[in-house]
């Protein structure tokens, strides 16, 4: 199971103290954009390969042809969602189509040379030339390069591929921009993009966790199902055999009896469904409460990663130039966005409870349902469901309140810079604290009564 480390804080702030660092702005052609797109896509260099990958490369790719390339993303296709190859990250339909346009040929070495025309040829067909800052075209480049965000429309600001294979935009709109408009230097991107990278990662060990917990209660409540089940046709045959003494020995109606026997049937196809799928249900019912959130909040792609890269970019900006400030005000920034961070942390800790408390729920709720079997604890299994659903509206509550605090947080900030904005931030951080300890459990109490 993964585990979140202390040590994102110090990478996170590192990554701040390189703005004073940054080159001057950079002279806006194609190779500036290529080299902006391929230390975002690929900073270890022309040999990196997506690193989800289980078949990795026999050899450095550069030392491959084309073609080796292609027969190697086929194998790693089989058990990868991605066969990202190279500086520009290639995969293989688009490598395929390349070569069956003539870009390159399968002899070919896939080497710098090589991977640089596909690029340039990647590039010049999204309508890019010197200079271009059209957003039209700054979405099609998003639409290639999945690090780079859409600058317009319902996805601004996010990767055209947010969330699938892991990825995440590494740099805001305004800096993808400003680097089509010569006003942000390829440094200056390149130092946002750590700082994101950072705090994805954060967010990525929190996200862990929560696949961890359900693939564990998955597999616990597999092993429990078969016991539940025998659990419970034991208990309802043993209560339908007192049932039926009693009825025979005080003279009952059958009508009476025939009622309660079906009545019995329904109550225990229902258990039975819920013991053979409880895995699915509360699956369904946490990714609801997820589903839900997105539509209220209007946000896609809500993850405890893509929260964490929100996040960072608000301490981004805030702490730029930070370097030039007075030391006691320098300071005081960098303070406050290590205890943003932390807070960050906290509020994610939150979500892992309530992911937790839905999880284990349903391994306990395995056995409330076997216990259904007997009339006497019918009622236990009964408010199985209502647990289950309450979980959900806390989980949903707690998504609503991280979602809209976030929004809240980047609209208070607005326009104001330095310690002032970090101030900002931390009050409305602080905020959010409270209500996602307050809001949730109080909204999953009403599904209870």
């Amino acid at each position: 199971m993964s585990c979140w480390r202390p040590v994102w804080f110090s990478t996170i702030l590192l990554a701040l103290c390189a703005f004073a660092l940054a080159a001057p702005a950079g002279a806006c052609t194609e190779r500036t954009m290529l080299n902006f797109i391929g230390s975002l896509e690929a900073p270890k260099g022309y040999d990196q390969v997506y690193s989800g990958v289980s078949v990795n490369p026999p050899r450095p790719i550069t030392t491959m042809s084309v073609g080796e390339v292609l027969d190697w993303q086929r194998q790693a296709s089989k058990t990868s969602v991605s066969s990202a190859a190279g500086r520009y990250q290639v995969i293989r339909a688009t490598l395929k189509g390349l070569v069956d346009q003539g870009v390159v040929s399968r002899h070919e070495a896939f080497d710098r040379g090589t991977q640089d025309r596909i690029g340039t040829h990647l590039l010049r067909q999204t309508g890019y030339r010197r200079g271009e800052t059209s957003p039209a075209v700054a979405n099609r480049i998003a639409g290639i390069w999945a690090a780079l965000p859409q600058v317009s429309g319902a996805g601004s600001g996010l990767s055209a591929y947010e969330g699938y294979a892991g990825n995440h935009a590494l740099v805001t709109a305004q800096t993808f921009l400003g680097v089509l408009q010569c006003s942000v230097s390829l440094g200056e991107a390149n130092a946002q993009a750590k700082v994101i990278r950072a705090g994805s990662r954060i967010g990525f060990e929190f996200d862990s966790i929560i696949e961890a917990l359900l693939q564990t209660s998955e597999t616990i409540a597999r092993v429990l199902t078969p016991a539940a089940l025998w659990i419970l046709l034991t208990l309802a045959a043993v209560d339908l055999v007192v049932v039926l003494g009693r009825v025979i020995l005080r003279g009952g109606r059958v009508q009476e009896l025939l009622k309660d026997m079906a009545f019995r049937i329904l109550t225990l196809a229902f258990l039975s469904f819920v013991i053979l799928n409880i895995a699915s249900i509360v699956h369904t019912v946490a990714d609801a409460g997820v589903g839900l959130g997105e539509q209220i909040t209007s946000s896609k792609g809500i993850s405890l990663t893509a929260y964490a890269r929100a996040k960072t970019v608000l301490i981004f900006s805030f702490s730029e130039g930070a370097g030039m400030q007075p030391s006691h005000i320098s300071t005081t920034i960098y303070a406050v966005g290590f205890v943003i961070i932390v807070l960050t942390g906290l509020i994610m800790g939150l979500v892992i409870y309530a992911y937790a408390r839905i999880f284990i729920g349903s391994i306990i709720g395995v056995f409330a349902a076997g216990l259904g079997g007997l009339s006497a604890t019918r009622d236990a299994a009964r408010s199985l469901a209502f647990r289950i659903i309450g979980g959900g509206l806390h989980l949903l509550t707690l998504m609503i309140v991280m979602q809209l605090g976030l929004t809240f947080a980047q609209n208070l900030r607005g326009d104001t810079s330095g310690l002032t904005a970090a101030l900002l931030s931390l009050f409305a951080d602080v905020l959010v604290l409270v209500l996602c300890w307050q809001l949730p459990s109080g909204t999953a109490r009403l599904s209870e009564g």
